[in-house]
Order: structure tokens, then C-alpha cells, then sequence
């Protein structure tokens, strides 16, 4: 049987929109386990964020967390850590740039996190535990040892353009901003390091099994998924965004409330044995 490395997106994907996992597909995905295929997780949440997903699945395999910037192997102390982070001088730097069109920021690195301007805009990111400790500072006195993997920011939206250009013009599309949407108010932007995206670390993972693209199988529904849906067999979610739909090369008949996920790949595997 052909092995398949399954690399699925979590928040309107794999999760239903009250962010549970049916019990059909839990027993479905630790099925595919066992006929030795490898189910990846891929998300814009931090690891402890993903946890109580990735051990409800018995999963054992790495995983990709914020949004690509970390590949972590959890309960392997032999696989290699893989961190890609903005450089604390630029980070500040941009901050203090922008400072005054800044309305709230946050940022985590593991069980830290830390918030500028707490105001709630941005409580859903946060994905607490009881070992994390939450630091609301200005990012201005940032200690000169800590890298943020990517930062939330909710910006004036007015200036929408002078913040995407700000990065353009100043980093050389080293450091860059993704949209998450805006209103009359706000625009909520995520900047990150150019080689931190969900893809990258999807090629680490073919190398390290030693797979090619045909052995790959991808399910997003967000445009942070657009890059890695180049690599393989990119799978859309029904209730995806249409910007994400046309990237794909197969567009799930049911959503995320309905097992889109199980019901696709259960044809996919058949069909590709």
C-alpha cells in the first residue's frame, strides 16, 4: 500500500466550529496510523494550542505550529527542533516604527505570552494553560534574547497600506504581513519571517521520510495554507475561502461540521492505493 504523508490544517478543518474532532474521525485518523500512513497537523496556533488535538489522535509524528515557524517532535528528544523567528533588533525596530497606529499586539513563544495594549480584541488567539504566564508590556523593552516567532497586530485601519508598505520597503520582503481581515476601525495583520510558512517545513518533513510529492496529501481552508498546497495534493475545505478553493486540486464535498476532512480522504486513500 502507497504511504502517505497527511498534513491537515486544524481551525476549520479538521476542527468542527465548536473546535471539537467527531469521534468518527479521531478513530478514522488513528486507523491511518496504523496502515502506516503519517498525519501531520499544521496550524497558526501554538503548540499548546494543538496539544490536547495531537494526543486526542495518538498521533506520533512532528508537528508544525505557528503558522510554520516551529517544527517540534513532541515525546522525541532525538529530532531536531526547528525554529524560524524575526530577529529581536527588527522586531522592536518595526514596532517602534509604528507604534502610533498600533492598537494591540500579541505574540507567544511556548507557554510566555506576551500582549501590548490588552484591550480583548485578540483574546481568542491566546490559547492558555495553566504554565503559561502572560507578560503585558510595551514591546519597546523587550528583552534583547527573545525572538518572536510572528506577532499579531491590530492596527488603525487607515493606515493599512502605510503598515503593509512599511515592511515592504524597509526588509525586502524578509519580514512580511498577512491580512486577517479589517473593519471601519481595525485591521488585524500577522508579520512574520519570510521563511516561516507551513510549507517549509512540509519540504523538511518529505526529506526526513524520505517521501516525494506524490506521496503527499494536504487540507487547508485559509490562505496561511496556500503555499503548502503547491507542494501536493492540495485538498480544499468546502467552507474554504474561494482565494484558497482555486489553489486546490480537489474541494472537500462536506465542511468541517460534517467530516469533510474523514469523508474525502477515505475516497482519496481508495482511490490512490
Amino acid at each position: 500500500m502507497k504511504q502517505f504523508l497527511i498534513v491537515l490544517d486544524l481551525d476549520d478543518t479538521l476542527l468542527k466550529s465548536d473546535k471539537t474532532i467527531s469521534n468518527k474521525t479521531v478513530k478514522y485518523i488513528k486507523k491511518l496510523e496504523k496502515l502506516n500512513h503519517l498525519v501531520v497537523l499544521a496550524s497558526g496556533r501554538p503548540f499548546r494550542g494543538m496539544e490536547e488535538y495531537y494526543n486526542l489522535l495518538d498521533l506520533k509524528t512532528p508537528c508544525i505550529s505557528d503558522n510554520g515557524a516551529l517544527l517540534t517532535f513532541p515525546g522525541n528528544n532525538d529530532f531536531k527542533v526547528i525554529k524560524t523567528y524575526i530577529k529581536n533588533q527588527y522586531f522592536i525596530k518595526s514596532f517602534n516604527e509604528n507604534k502610533n497606529i498600533i492598537r494591540e499586539a500579541f505574540f507567544s513563544i511556548d507557554n510566555d505570552l506576551y500582549i501590548y495594549n490588552k484591550s480583548g480584541r485578540l483574546d481568542f488567539l491566546y490559547k492558555t494553560n495553566s504554565n503559561s504566564i502572560v507578560h503585558e508590556i510595551d514591546y519597546s523593552t523587550l528583552k534583547k534574547n527573545i525572538h518572536p516567532y510572528g506577532v499579531i497586530y491590530v492596527i488603525n485601519s487607515e493606515y493599512k497600506v502605510q503598515f503593509e508598505n512599511y515592511f515592504k520597503e524597509n526588509f525586502d520582503n524578509t519580514i512580511k504581513t498577512r491580512s486577517w481581515g479589517y473593519d471601519t476601525k481595525n485591521a488585524i495583520y500577522e508579520v512574520y519571517n519570510a521563511n516561516s510558512d507551513k510549507s517549509h517545513m512540509v519540504n523538511i518533513l518529505l526529506e526526513h521520510y524520505s517521501l516525494t510529492s506524490d506521496n503527499l496529501v494536504l487540507f487547508g481552508d485559509g490562505t496561511n495554507d496556500i503555499l503548502m498546497f503547491e507542494l501536493g495534493h492540495a485538498v480544499a475545505m468546502k467552507n474554504a475561502l474561494d482565494e484558497v478553493k482555486i489553489h486546490a486540486k480537489d474541494i472537500t464535498k462536506y465542511d468541517n461540521n460534517h467530516d469533510g476532512v474523514r469523508r474525502h480522504l477515505k475516497n482519496f486513500l481508495k482511490k490512490n492505493k
